[in-house]
């Protein structure tokens, strides 16, 4: 089963900020949206950092919210979230873990977010291809 989670920022007892770091460390997998009053351009911006498939800004249309979850949930079952030949690819001097979503450089691991994960098996199997932006962002976010 794959779950799936909706996050408003501004909760009682620790923000969804504050939640999506500890989805990231706990379960990178884990797809999860923001809805939320807040609408300041850098909580957008932070919301997608952390990994968010949307963010969407209350007050929203119950049906267009609908549409947008469906939508999502949709491309999450269509696609697998990374398309992977292999798993384990060498960078330069770095090590990448395509499954673990890590980044390896000296023994220094870093974790990385799904999108960052997706966008680096997207890059290594595209070496020394030119892609657009465009292309890059269709394939990631979708159309």
């Amino acid at each position: 089963m794959l779950w799936k989670a909706i996050l408003d920022v501004m909760m009682p007892e620790m923000d969804s900020f504050t939640l999506a770091e500890k989805i990231q460390v706990i379960a990178p997998e884990l797809p999860f949206i923001f809805l939320t009053a807040r609408s300041f351009k850098v909580d957008v911006l932070k919301g997608f950092a952390l990994g968010a498939l949307d963010y969407l800004k209350k007050p929203i249309d119950e049906e267009e919210l609908v549409v947008r979850i469906k939508n999502l949930l949709s491309r999450l079952v269509k696609q697998p979230i990374v398309s992977q030949e292999k798993e384990n690819y060498t960078i330069g001097r770095y090590q990448f873990n395509s499954v673990n979503q890590e980044l390896i450089f000296d023994k220094e691991i870093l974790s990385l977010t799904g999108r960052e994960n997706e966008l680096l098996v997207y890059l290594v199997n595209h070496q020394n291809k030119l892609c657009t932006h465009k292309e890059i962002l269709i394939h990631l976010w979708g159309k």
